[in-house]
């Protein structure tokens, strides 16, 4: 008689959550269980890695997916200044992803923005998120007492023109009619970054796919740069990383006999970049003002009614987050009036 072995497999689920059918987060994971449905195993047939957890059960409740913890991954939750090998490993996971979305289009003569429309919608970036208007209305508080912004005229800028320009960010993940476009993660901060901290060549796998986007790679290229690193080595960096995406995103073309389908310049690339800059800049405070405070205090009260007391109430007590949200907010108002002045 054989003998019977048993194997444990560990997965990781995600269910439909138990709230009002009009709540958010039924959108959320509505979005993520129909494009892990309809389109994101299928891209990974134009990849040379694998990016994204293996999909093992879709259902209207359900999302089961391979455990990443089995593999050695760990997200980056916890490395706020990632160095140049994570970084070149996570920007080629993202370039092959990119890549793979306009092979897709290709083999399949279709526009992934126009076939998956309704899994791409905004869910959000717009100004009807109790989420991101909080975030805003706290970036502008903290903006009135900054230093730099005493004067007469850097108070009424604040006051009557800044919430204005900050909104501007809800038009930059849009699908582009001036720059081609791919399949964008859109959240691509640490805890939605996975790698092999003992082995950095291991390729990166992303996760929570909720606010995929069908826009420009900058987009993704701008969040991977502006949330997993400080504000100097982003500076020191930043074009270094975006010549090593363009060669990445070339290099998976190479097995292709046709490569016109690409449409992406290295200057297309660069202008786009920076054009939309802002989106990474408030993303960075949005993130400054949830990920750096205490826990305690990071309630749904904070992330959607109320934030600017509690932030402005830590930021006095604690110096160092002080010194990054100042910086942070610098960052913003400063490029949006130097854009102004052009």
């Amino acid at each position: 008689m054989k003998s019977e072995k048993t194997r444990s497999v560990k997965f990781f689920i995600k269910s439909l959550p138990a709230v009002d059918e009009k709540d958010e987060r039924i959108k959320i994971f509505e979005k993520e269980k129909e494009l892990y449905r309809c389109l994101l195993p299928y891209l990974l047939k134009y990849s040379e890695e694998i990016w994204l957890p293996r999909l093992y059960l879709c259902d209207d409740q359900l999302l089961i997916l391979e455990d990443l913890r089995e593999l050695d991954l760990a997200d980056c939750r916890d490395h706020l200044n990632l160095g140049d090998m994570e970084m070149f490993n996570i920007i080629k996971s993202l370039a092959i992803m990119h890549s793979s979305s306009i092979v897709y289009e290709f083999c399949n003569g279709i526009c992934i923005g126009d076939a998956f429309k309704n899994c791409l919608q905004e869910i959000t970036l717009s100004s009807s998120v109790p989420w991101l208007n909080t975030g805003l209305k706290a970036l502008v508080e903290v903006a009135k007492i900054h230093p730099k912004y005493k004067t007469v005229k850097g108070q009424a800028f604040i006051a009557n023109e800044l919430l204005s320009h900050l909104y501007m960010i809800c038009s930059m993940a849009d699908t582009s009619l001036k720059y081609r476009n791919v399949l964008c993660h859109r959240d691509l901060w640490g805890g939605n970054i996975f790698l092999n901290h003992q082995n950095p060549h291991h390729a990166a796998v992303f996760v929570d796919f909720q606010t995929c986007r069908y826009s420009p790679p900058a987009i993704d290229i701008i969040f991977i740069i502006f949330m997993n690193l400080s504000r100097e080595q982003r500076i020191l960096s930043e074009y270094v990383y975006l010549r090593y995406y363009y060669r990445q995103l070339l290099k998976n073309f190479e097995y292709c006999e046709n490569k016109t389908f690409l449409t992406i310049s290295e200057q297309e690339l660069h202008e786009s970049y920076k054009e939309f800059q802002l989106l990474g800049l408030v993303y960075r405070f949005l993130a400054l003002s949830i990920l750096n405070v205490p826990r305690a205090i990071v309630n749904d009260h904070y992330k959607n009614v109320e934030r600017s007391e509690q932030l402005l109430e830590y930021m006095q007590r604690n110096k160092e987050l002080r010194s990054l949200i100042f910086e942070s907010v610098a960052d913003i108002i400063d490029w949006i009036i130097e854009r102004i002045e052009k």
